[in-house]
């Protein structure tokens, strides 16, 4: 549902217009500490850091960097029967592009997406539920330190958007399907976009499942 709030269509412009130069480097995390009986840390209904949380910052890294080429990961599990509980992934994508994510299930809470180039990096504070009320861009500054500096670019600024409220966004995914039933538009993300998601999370899973890099087919 990210994908469809204006703060990352924000980010996706600034990434657009040149701003932060070329593309170099993503990093994102989604990170909780979840109670050890939760059912998301339940191996057997399909829980796991990967798949409860790393989903969000894979989907960002693909959306602004594409389609990965080459992925390791690294998990951590307690015991041979339970669900992977932090997890840490590298990935090599076109134009010699790398990300990086981490998810976990016992951390510290923390949700946060780089978008990094030659120029300077985009910040999103909050990008999977959107309540953050600015984006930031950091531009390198002028020799001989180059210090960063700040500028902010206001997401929701005539407030029409709930911001603050948790999950709020869903209703402008909920409004792009529905015009899609309604009127007949294309969907942003269509049926490619989810088998592109799943054959990823397959290779990264079998990446940490055997300690080695995984390289995915063209």
């Amino acid at each position: 549902m990210f994908r469809h709030h204006p703060q990352t269509l924000l980010a996706q412009r600034l990434v657009a217009e040149g701003r932060i130069g070329e593309l170099r480097y993503i990093y994102g995390s989604c990170t909780a500490t979840l109670p050890p009986d939760y059912f998301r840390r339940d191996r057997a209904l399909g829980g796991g850091a990967l798949l409860d949380l790393g989903v969000f910052p894979l989907t960002a890294i693909r959306l602004f960097g594409g389609s990965p080429q080459r992925v390791y990961a690294e998990e951590v599990r307690r015991g041979e029967s339970a669900a992977d509980h932090n997890y840490s992934a590298v990935l090599r994508l076109p134009n010699d592009v790398l990300a990086q994510f981490e998810a976990g299930q016992e951390v510290a809470r923390g949700d946060v997406l780089h978008i990094v180039g030659t120029l300077g990096r985009v910040i999103v504070p909050d990008p999977w539920l959107g309540r953050a009320e600015k984006v930031e861009l950091s531009l390198q500054g002028p020799p001989p330190h180059g210090d960063p500096v700040a500028e902010f670019f206001d997401v929701d600024p005539d407030g029409s958007l709930g911001a603050g409220k948790p999950f709020a966004i869903s209703r402008l995914q909920f409004d792009a399907v529905s015009a899609a039933f309604a009127g007949g538009e294309p969907l942003p993300f269509g049926r490619a976009d989810a088998v592109e998601q799943a054959r990823v999370l397959e290779a990264l899973l079998a990446s940490s499942a055997r300690a080695e890099a995984v390289v995915l087919d063209a």
